[in-house]
């Protein structure tokens, strides 16, 4: 005898159902199988009409995607270099909602795109712009102070290098390291010396760039080049002879130009 589930009697007053079907065959053997039946009136039933998106993931992504409910957009950033053709989005939706294309369905994300919400209700439809941007990296220019000694030429040259820390690129790569003005080397003379020299380091990835600064201190360390002659000289009447620094230099030099002076050990 079936069932009249509309007589609450029949469920307790709570609409669910304990059914068992029994098997029995021809020798009087049987089984039996119960589960329970929760029925719901149609009619009483209220259909979502929510049309959101809750989240949005593709592989590859740096963060957490940005969903806007107010404006119906969902904005996501993936590492850079990712070819944005091709992605597979991972979407869930408002309870009993369906979107189109569906989740899981791959997507050319190079502009943005749009999908279809549909409610629970059947009826109620919302449009979603999803666009999707690759990470946006800059290098980062780290520099360092460096002490240089001049030269007997009384110069140094320094190049980027010299004065580079560790600048990086956040998306890995390699980077160009030059001076201000894209110089790749810079001089520096006895004129450089009493003070530091600030100079601006930058890095660059061939698309963005970034700059630290430096200060080189130029200290001249080089003791001055002494050249001398043999000479003759005649003694004076009172057998002696007076000489002078200039009598025996031959052509003494600083790497920074004149000396401050010259002095013999010994003059007679």
């Amino acid at each position: 005898e079936g069932r009249d589930f509309e007589n609450a009697q029949d469920a307790n007053t709570d609409n669910i159902y304990e059914v068992t079907l029994t098997a029995t065959d021809a020798d009087s053997n049987n089984a039996s199988v119960s589960w329970t039946v929760t029925v719901l009136d149609v009619d009483e039933m209220v259909l979502s009409n929510e049309t959101d998106i809750l989240t949005f993931t593709l592989t590859g992504q740096t963060r957490v995607a940005t969903i806007s409910t107010a404006n119906h957009t969902v904005a996501i950033e993936v590492a850079f270099g990712t070819e944005l053709n091709g992605l597979i989005p991972t979407i869930t939706l408002s309870t009993g909602a369906s979107i189109d294309p569906a989740s899981g369905v791959a997507r050319d994300f190079t502009n943005s795109v749009t999908y279809t919400v549909t409610a629970e209700d059947g009826i109620t439809e919302q449009i979603w712009t999803v666009t999707v941007t690759e990470e946006d990296c800059a290098p980062v220019a780290l520099a360092q102070d460096i002490v240089v000694a001049l030269g007997v030429n009384g110069s140094v040259t320094i190049v980027p290098e010299d004065v580079d820390n560790g600048s990086y690129s956040d998306c890995g790569g390699s980077l160009e390291l030059t001076f201000e003005g894209g110089a790749t080397e810079m001089v520096l003379g006895c004129s450089d010396t009493g003070g530091p020299v600030a100079v601006t380091l930058i890095a660059s990835d061939g698309t963005h760039t970034a700059q630290a600064l430096a200060l080189v201190t130029v200290e001249d360390s080089t003791a001055p080049t002494v050249l001398t002659k043999d000479i003759t000289v005649q003694l004076d009447s009172d057998g002696q002879v007076t000489l002078a620094p200039q009598d025996i230099d031959n052509g003494s030099f600083d790497n920074c130009g004149s000396l401050a002076s010259m002095a013999l050990d010994t003059t007679t």
